[in-house]
Formats: C-alpha cells, sequence, structure tokens
C-alpha cells in the first residue's frame, strides 16, 4: 500500500481531550506556518465529556481549513478510552498522538509530513525530539540521534533516552497494537502501546522537534500516584511487557521491569488472565518488598 493513496490523509492526529479548550485552541495557533498540503493531515479530536465547550474550537479548526472529525463520549471515560477510540477512527496512513495542551513548533509538521513523503514507504515508523516547557517557563530539547534506526524499546533501554517523545506509527500496526485494557481503564501508561509496538517494527530518529509539550502545574504529573493506584492492573502488565520483550537488550532496564512488575503485584487489584507472570528471583523480593511498604504508608497517611 502507497502513503500516496488517493482520498486518505498521510496523517492523522489523535487527541483525546478533557478541559483543555483554551490550550487546544493555542494549538490550532500554532499551526499557522503550516506551508503543505492541508488535505495530508485530519485530525481525530474525541472529547471525554469536558464540561468547557470545545465547539467553538472545532469550529475554528475547520474554518483554517484542517480536516477535522470529533466525537463526544457521553461520560468522563479517563484518557485510555478516549486514546483508544481516536485512534480506531483515525483514516490516514500513520498516526500520531496529541495531547490537547501540546503546541507544535514552528514548521514542525511540515517536517514530519515531508519526512513521511519520502521515507514512508521503506520505514512504519518515526520517532522525533521534543521542546519540552517546565512550569517556570524554561525550554528544553528533548533529544533523539538523527537517522537511528531501532525500536522505541531499544531507543530507551540501550540508547538512554527518558523524557517524552513524539512517535509517528503506521495506523495498521497502532491499532493492532492497542490491547484490550485501553478500553477498559480511565489510565493505561502510552510505553505499555509502545513497547507492543515495538514487538512488530522499529521506528527512525528524527533529530528535529516535532511539538512542545508544556508541563502545567496541577496536570496529571502531580496526580500520577492516585491515578497509578487507581489502575494498577494497567501498569503490571506494562511492566510484564516490558521485563519479557526482546526488542531491546539492557539487563538494567529488564532488572528495573521486574522490580516493578512484583512492586505493583501486591496492591489490590483485579486480575486478568491475559497478562502473563514473570520469572522470580531477587528483583521480586525488592518489588515486593518496595510494593508492601508503600501499602503501608498510604494506610499510615489515610485520615482517621
Amino acid at each position: 500500500m502507497s502513503i500516496h493513496d488517493q482520498g486518505r490523509p498521510l496523517l492523522s492526529i489523535a487527541v483525546p481531550i478533557y478541559n483543555h479548550a483554551d490550550r487546544f485552541q493555542r494549538q490550532l495557533e500554532s499551526l499557522r506556518t503550516f506551508a503543505e498540503n492541508k488535505a495530508e493531515v485530519e485530525f481525530v479530536v474525541v472529547d471525554d465529556a469536558s464540561t468547557d465547550d470545545l465547539q467553538p474550537v472545532l469550529n475554528l479548526f475547520r474554518a483554517a481549513g484542517w480536516l477535522l472529525r470529533s466525537s463526544r463520549q457521553t461520560e468522563n471515560r479517563g484518557r485510555a478510552p478516549a486514546l483508544a477510540k481516536a485512534i480506531r477512527s483515525s483514516r490516514g496512513r500513520f498516526v500520531m498522538i496529541m495531547d490537547g495542551d501540546d503546541t507544535f513548533c514552528d514548521q514542525g509538521l511540515d517536517h514530519a509530513i515531508a519526512v513521511l513523503r519520502q521515507r514512508g514507504d521503506s520505514c512504519a515508523g518515526f520517532v522525533f525530539s521534543t521542546q519540552i516547557e517546565d512550569s517556570t517557563g524554561h525550554l528544553r530539547v528533548n533529544s533523539v540521534p538523527e537517522g537511528l534506526r531501532c525500536t522505541l524499546l531499544a531507543l530507551r533501554a540501550d540508547h538512554h533516552i527518558a523524557g517524552d517523545l513524539k512517535e509517528v506509527v503506521r495506523r495498521d500496526i497502532l491499532i493492532a497494537a492497542l490491547c484490550p485494557l485501553f478500553d477498559s481503564f480511565r489510565r493505561v501508561p502510552t510505553s505499555l502501546l509502545w513497547a507492543r509496538v515495538s514487538d512488530e517494527i522499529e521506528v527512525q530518529c528524527n533529530a528535529t522537534p516535532l511539538v512542545r509539550k508544556v508541563y502545567l502545574p496541577g496536570g496529571m504529573t502531580k496526580s500520577l500516584g492516585t491515578l497509578r493506584k487507581s489502575s494498577v492492573q494497567p501498569l503490571i502488565a506494562t511492566y510484564a511487557h516490558l521485563a519479557g520483550s526482546t526488542a531491546y537488550r539492557s539487563f538494567r532496564y529488564r532488572w528495573r521491569a521486574l522490580i516493578n512488575y512484583h512492586r505493583f503485584l501486591v496492591w489490590p487489584h483485579k486480575r486478568q488472565s491475559h497478562v502473563k507472570p514473570v520469572w522470580l528471583g531477587i528483583p521480586a523480593l525488592i518489588g515486593l518488598f518496595y510494593g508492601v511498604f508503600e501499602i503501608a504508608l498510604a494506610r499510615l497517611r489515610e485520615p482517621r
């Protein structure tokens, strides 16, 4: 199948969104320098029952000439189900995930489209550098080595690239990588999706920053502990997959995955049969001790 399929966008941008209408408008504003054919890009927006009004911003996207399809959840189900719905609803040859408060770097999307045109027939996935803005306004670039080709897991484990990046993966591979957990839990680590993609393909790295990600005060990072406790099963599945994957070589990374697998294994959760257990040993003892300690500490902190 060619990337030049008539009537089909080259890239779908999947946007699960909840209460970020004002920042989503900034995403549109960051696209003012886009010089390529807008028909090659579509936005697929899934509103997770926001309490603010997203419709005026969606109208602005359409008025600016962008292909946009949107839907609204009847109840707030969390980011994972909204993301899964956006990915499955996409029509593009490739799919990129964008949060509602992300913006595009100047000419970043132009560069991504050029890369997909040139190499999309020979490579099933790409990863781009990302600009990171912290709550104080300080800006840094989270970079990947230009031209490196490896799995997304190897990029993290063997090449020691940490932090947010921007992945662009062929639609059929991304849909196949979705598992039932994305429909059942409010939060599923996106790293599980990329780990499952790593079982299938290598990606090519592009050092040019594609998006700017802003860490907002009081955002998801701050509430990560609470989210983890309410979605333990996806964490167990993620670390089980990381521990058993052959898509990277690092012993240290595998060791940490094993420890975290057993760490969350002791948390109360609904067990599901499709998560395969991993081997025991010293990592199990460390992880189990860590998990029991966390539970005990959490109970001590509970108001009486």
